[in-house]
This record gives C-alpha cells, structure tokens and sequence, in this order.
C-alpha cells in the first residue's frame, strides 16, 4: 500500500513539474535559458568538421535539464516545433558568427521533426534565417529521422526535393532504425546517411559479428551512392577504428565528445 502511494505522490509530482515546464517554457525561450549545445562531428583525423545542435533547458534555479526530461513534455503538448525553430535560429546565429572566422567551414545540423512540418513552413523558415543572417545554406544541415519518412514518404520527398533545390545538405537519421531503409534510400536523395547508434550495442559476439556485416554493407551502399556516412553513438576507440577502416566519413559520440556549451565547443577547435 505504501509503494502504492509513493507510485502516486510521485506521478503527481511528475505532472506538476511537466505543467510548470509548460507554462514556462516561452519565458525561458525569452530570457535565454533555452541553450544550444553542440556535439562535435570528427572526421578520421579528428578533425572536427562540424557540429550537431541539441537543446538543453536551464531551470530557474540554474540547473541544466536534458532533452529526456522534457522534450516528450513538449511533443505531448505540441509544442516541439516552438523548440525547433528557436534552435534553427540559434544555429544560424552562430554560423553567422563564425562567418568571419577561421571556423567559416563549420556547419551545424538541426533537427525536424513531423510536428514541424505540421505548423510551420519549414522551407520558408530556414530560408528567412538564411536571408536574416546572410549565411550559405549548405552550412545549416537539415537532418530528418528515418522514422519519419515512413508516415507521409510523398510529403518529405516533396520537402528533400525542394531543400535541396535551395542548397542545404539533408541528413537521414538513425539509419536502420525502421523497417523500409532501403526503400527509403531509392526515393530520397539525401546527402548524409546517419548510422543508427544501435548497431554499435554489442551485447554478445554473435551480435557483434551480424552487426558489422551490416554496418559494412550499409557504408559501401552509402558510397556507390555518393552519400556521406555519420556513425553517432561511437563510445570506444575500437569502434572508432572498425568505423574509419571500413570507410566511415565522420563520427559522433561520447569517445570524442558529449555535447557541450558552445564556448567549450570551441575551445576545443583550438587544441
């Protein structure tokens, strides 16, 4: 009985919490407690090329809180593409400000998500933040889960199609992830094919082996069609190794970095 009501007490407290995140989301959006941080993307030198955009929200006590805590919060009450436009602003933000340094060739990528497509004009958006900060769109990556594609294909073929049209780079993510990739790969001509992170889980070493067969095959198809491959989720140097041997472009993941403040970020370009 007790447990019960400790279930309770403490499902209450969670719905407390997701409402005050709610009501107070625009505020935060307002004040800047709303941050950008970047995780690096390394290529086989380790080099850093580029960066993705990942959000992180400041509470009013000053405690960072991480997308797991609230970006569900925010789909449930259809308010995600609040979010991603804000972090479509402060990526092109930075790439402005990087414009004029010897950081000019980074880019970063963003995320768009269903909800996006259904409140925004997604085009029309990233185009006036192009415009607004007079940067090149190929710098400001749009990256769009697999999953995805797989409600509306005929609608996100029309979306790739016509950002590419305006030259951004278009990235598919969590390749693997769903059930109809190749398919996928036939009717979207994206630029960057993002390696699911679960192909890199090695629970025992018949997964191991199955797994990399995968991985190869998913990278030389990549290849012959003229796309680049991002491994995210890359925790060991040994994965990094198999990856960069078998022909992976760039990597992501906690062995080289967790995502970071940008001022860390680039603290780190100058090592």
């Amino acid at each position: 009985m007790k447990l019960k009501k400790l279930s309770i007490v403490k499902a209450i407290q969670r719905k407390i919490r997701h409402r005050e995140l709610i009501r107070e989301f625009n505020d935060a959006v307002k004040n800047g407690r709303v941050l950008m941080y970047l995780q690096p993307q390394v290529d086989c030198d380790g080099n850093i090329t580029g960066a993705e955009a990942l959000a992180r929200y400041r509470d009013r006590k000053g405690q960072i809180i991480y997308p797991e805590q609230f970006v569900d919060v925010l789909e449930h009450n259809g308010r995600i593409w609040q979010l991603d436009q804000y972090m479509w602003e402060l990526a092109a933000q930075q790439l402005r400000f990087w414009q004029d340094t010897d950081k000019k060739d980074l880019h970063i990528s963003v995320n768009v998500s269903p909800m996006d497509i259904e409140y925004l004009d997604v085009v029309h958006t990233l185009l006036a933040l192009v415009e607004k900060y007079q940067i090149s769109p190929g710098k400001l990556n749009v990256e769009i889960t697999e999953t995805s594609f797989m409600k509306t294909p005929e609608r996100y073929i029309s979306l790739v199609n016509e950002l590419h049209h305006y030259g951004f780079m278009i990235e598919i993510d969590d390749f693997g992830s769903g059930y109809s990739s190749l398919n996928l790969l036939k009717d979207i001509h994206a630029d960057v094919l993002k390696l699911d992170m679960g192909f890199l889980q090695e629970e025992n070493n018949t997964n191991v082996v199955r797994s990399r067969v995968i991985i190869d095959s998913v990278i030389e198809m990549a290849k012959r069609l003229h796309m680049f491959v991002i491994s995210e989720g890359v925790e060991t140097k040994e994965q990094a190794a198999y990856l960069s041997d078998n022909g992976c472009d760039l990597f992501q993941g906690f062995y080289f970095s967790r995502p970071v403040p940008v001022p860390e970020f680039e603290s780190r370009l100058m090592c």
